[in-house]
C-alpha cells in the first residue's frame, strides 16, 4: 500500500518501502508545514526512515506500534 497524500498530511500506512522514500522527500520539501500521520505504520524501509530523520517533519498522528513509536517519535522530535 502506497503513502497517501493530501495537501497538508502525508499518511504512511503498515509498511513503507524504499520506492516510496524519493516522493515522500518531494512531498515534504513541497510542504514544509505538512504533516505526518504514522498511525497505521508499522515498518519502512531505512531510507524512508532516512527522509524523515534529514527533513524532521510534525507527527500529527504517533505510530501504535509501540516498537516503532518508542524510538522514531523521539528522533523526529529531537
Amino acid at each position: 500500500m502506497p503513502i497517501t497524500y493530501t495537501p497538508t498530511t502525508a499518511h504512511l500506512p503498515p509498511t513503507t518501502n524504499a520506492e516510496e522514500a524519493e516522493p515522500l522527500l518531494q512531498w515534504l520539501e513541497e510542504h514544509p508545514d505538512g504533516d505526518l500521520d504514522l498511525s497505521e505504520a508499522e515498518s519502512m524501509h531505512t531510507v524512508v526512515v532516512n527522509v524523515l530523520l534529514s527533513m524532521r517533519p510534525r507527527v500529527s498522528e504517533p505510530p501504535t506500534a509501540p516498537r516503532l513509536a518508542a524510538w522514531l517519535v523521539p528522533a523526529l522530535a529531537a
